[in-house]
């Protein structure tokens, strides 16, 4: 792939080819319409076109924290009751926080995948969850969100759980960020390594431990990963403070390993909340977020800083988190497996306050933060997310609302095409239960109670149209796409450390 970023900013690449097949008042009529009774073409079924705005004259910083396993219902600004989450409600209520976003995916590997591509996780073959040294990661071919962001100046980090492949080939540094600190994959994926023994009389001791690794080397060998939210905090503070002092823009991704199982949260934090050791771990991540504002602060970049906060899929079943009024869990695609918690600030460029109930999802933070700071997206470079920062950056006098950028999801568990969802109106094509065609209204049914597919036909056979044609594009199972890209392959696994074994099984990611 030609990685140089070239085109015509905001547009994505495939529009230019359907206006020329459509023309241009088609096209733009598809991007509007909430519901087209006649057969969609594979592109108009799956993009929308989005709003161009006027790239800034410094380019805002950028902290994109994700939680892990975080339910829609786990917050206070979303209802949460159980545990209290002070800062991260004071950044809802400084900004926009959205209703309906979704991520690509309800486990971490793909939805990892499509924040950081733009794309469906189905596009680029990031399909299942990724065990220890495994051949296959995300495609260093794919331009990734830090790689857009450093064509504009951007030092760029990486803390936390990365989880799109742990051989080095797939690692952050090779995938757009400067350094890398954390831990490859999911911190219940422990290998079993044997210690030698200190006395003659004494067994081998045989201990579980996962490689924290510094850029693509093992730093050390971890028993657990309570120390380590502190840690990303305080050299997130220190880069920032760098960056600062020399007045380059930066983006950081802190990928916590909170709130997945087991959960770990620091001894200073247990039973501070009412949810066990689950909400524990929330409050952690609620205060570390908050030394994370009062840094801003403390360097005066406060309004030149952007924060998005969101959670990779929904709630583990075997957790205390909550996906509060939706249906479901991680690994399911009702609702609350995908939809979660989306929050936007940025202080005197969002206006506060704002609950966004349009749609979004994860492949749309790459083009809404190319938009933000002015980078250019290529041709002929496919992705799936449009802009939404018309959405959240309009300005409170407008008379008129923004017109929505996207207006369609669609729903893989895995490699199989399970629901789509156009305006308030979601067809499970099947349900985790195997119910066929089973359609329900969001707007008036937010807990997926009530099937409504017999009242009307004419919807449901709308939505099976946009299946149909997200199929040819993406796929479905064994139905390969014309639009799907490979994942990235190494032709030779090399373990980062020496272990007796490294788990295929047991995480709380499989079934």
């Amino acid at each position: 792939m030609d990685r140089s970023l070239r085109g015509s900013g905001h547009l994505l690449s495939s529009m230019v080819t359907d206006a020329k097949r459509m023309g241009p008042l088609v096209s733009l009529l598809l991007s509007i319409l909430l519901i087209c009774v006649t057969p969609l073409t594979a592109q108009e079924a799956l993009r929308a076109r989005p709003i161009p705005l006027p790239p800034p004259v410094v380019p805002p910083n950028i902290l994109l924290i994700l939680a892990d396993d975080l339910g829609y219902g786990d917050l206070g600004s979303y209802g949460a009751t159980k545990q209290d989450t002070p800062r991260l409600d004071e950044l809802a209520a400084g900004g926009a926080r959205f209703t309906d976003f979704y991520m690509s995916a309800p486990v971490c590997s793909p939805s990892r995948a499509s924040i950081l591509t733009g794309c469906y996780h189905k596009r680029v073959g990031v399909n299942n969850v990724l065990w220890p040294v495994s051949v296959a990661g995300l495609d260093p071919d794919e331009i990734t969100i830090a790689e857009v962001l450093q064509t504009r100046g951007y030092a760029t980090r990486y803390y936390g759980k990365w989880h799109v492949g742990d051989q080095k080939a797939f690692l952050p540094v090779h995938q757009g960020f400067d350094s890398f600190h954390g831990i490859p994959y999911s911190h219940d994926m422990r290998s079993l390594v044997r210690l030698k023994k200190e006395k003659e009389k004494l067994s081998p001791l045989h201990l579980r431990v996962l490689p924290l690794v510094r850029d693509d080397k093992v730093e050390g060998l971890i028993r657990d990963v309570s120390p380590l939210m502190t840690a990303y905090q305080e050299e997130t503070i220190a880069f920032m403070t760098q960056c600062a002092s020399e007045g380059r823009p930066f983006f950081v991704e802190i990928a916590h390993h909170a709130v997945h199982l087991p959960n770990e949260p620091e001894a200073a934090f247990l039973g501070k909340s009412n949810n066990g050791r689950y909400g524990d771990w929330v409050e952690q991540m609620d205060a570390s977020t908050g030394h994370l504002i009062d840094a801003l602060y403390a360097l005066g970049i406060e309004k030149n800083t952007l924060i998005i906060f969101t959670s990779d899929n929904g709630p583990s079943k075997r957790g205390g988190g909550s996906a509060g009024p939706l249906r479901g869990f991680k690994h399911s695609t009702w609702e609350g497996g995908l939809r979660v918690p989306f929050i936007v600030w940025w202080p005197g460029r969002i206006p506060p306050g704002q609950v966004r109930r349009e749609l979004g999802a994860s492949p749309d933070i790459l083009p809404t933060l190319a938009s933000i700071s002015g980078a250019t997206l290529s041709e002929p470079w496919d992705i799936d997310g449009v802009d939404l920062s018309p959405l959240f950056l309009a300005a409170e006098s407008d008379t008129a609302p923004p017109v929505p950028p996207r207006n369609r999801f669609v729903y893989y568990d895995a490699k199989r095409l399970m629901a789509v969802r156009e305006g308030p109106w979601k067809l499970h094509l099947k349900t985790p239960e195997d119910r066929k065609n089973v359609l329900y209204n969001l707007e008036e049914d937010i807990g997926e109670t009530t099937d409504i597919a017999d009242r009307h036909p004419e919807i449901v056979a709308a939505l099976l149209d946009v299946a149909e044609a997200t199929r040819q594009e993406l796929g479905d199972g064994r139905q390969n796409g014309f639009g799907e890209r490979k994942e990235g392959r190494v032709s030779r696994l090399s373990p980062l450390f020496k272990a007796v074994s490294h788990p295929k099984e047991g995480s709380d990611d499989a079934r």
